[in-house]
């Protein structure tokens, strides 16, 4: 799946992972670069990059997008991811990132591609100012990990319905890992998600609740 044409090679992160560089695009200045992330001054109220690299495998279409956003002087609003599948970028293929259970980070969607986008495009805020932005960190994921974030999943491009991930299925040869769950307490969820979506390969997910969860 390529997105542009990169200014170099894609840097591997963790296993499956990969990294997509973020370039100014529209009313970005970068002012410096502090560690991993670059300090930029946004100029407008519609901040745009674009995002060069190349997409990791995907048996089921399902990725995690992270990034590290974070307001230094005004710039704020959330980041927004657009994908451009042939018509260029539009509401109706964009993707608000917020707080998920999938990621550390404090930005992140999960999206199913129905199809490759030719282009990704980050806005990371939508107010004047000056914040701190990582590049683009892009995950395959497989279903049940998608699951715990529904109804938060975006399928793109638009048609298919929003909200929901259908399983695909399984493809021949690869692992496939199951977990079953006793919830006897319901407040150790979110525990229970973190260490679950370390699975690698992990397809089927059984829970089990205490009477009256």
């Amino acid at each position: 799946m390529k997105i542009e044409q990169p200014p170099g090679p894609a840097q591997p992160l963790r296993a499956g992972a990969t990294l997509l560089t973020l370039e100014p695009h529209v009313a970005i200045a970068k002012v410096r670069q502090v560690f991993d992330a670059g300090l930029y001054r946004s100029q407008t109220v519609d901040p745009q990059f674009i995002a060069h690299g190349e997409l990791p495998r995907s048996d089921d279409g399902l990725y995690l997008f992270e990034v590290d956003v974070a307001s230094v002087t005004g710039a704020s609003g959330a980041p927004v991811l657009y994908f451009d599948f042939g018509e260029g970028f539009t509401g109706e293929h964009a993707v608000t990132m917020g707080k998920s259970t999938l990621s550390g980070k404090p930005y992140s969607a999960v999206v199913a591609l129905d199809e490759p986008p030719r282009t990704i495009r980050l806005d990371p805020c939508s107010a004047p100012g000056q914040f701190l932005c990582s590049d683009l960190y892009v995950t395959p994921i497989a279903p049940v990990r998608a699951a715990l974030v529904t109804p938060q999943v975006a399928r793109l491009p638009a048609g298919a319905s929003h909200g929901t991930t259908a399983a695909k299925a399984p493809v021949q040869g690869r692992l496939r890992v199951g977990a079953v769950l006793h919830l006897f307490y319901s407040e150790l969820w979110p525990e229970m998600a973190d260490y679950l979506h370390r699975i690698p390969s992990l397809d089927r997910l059984y829970v089990s609740v205490g009477e009256g969860v």
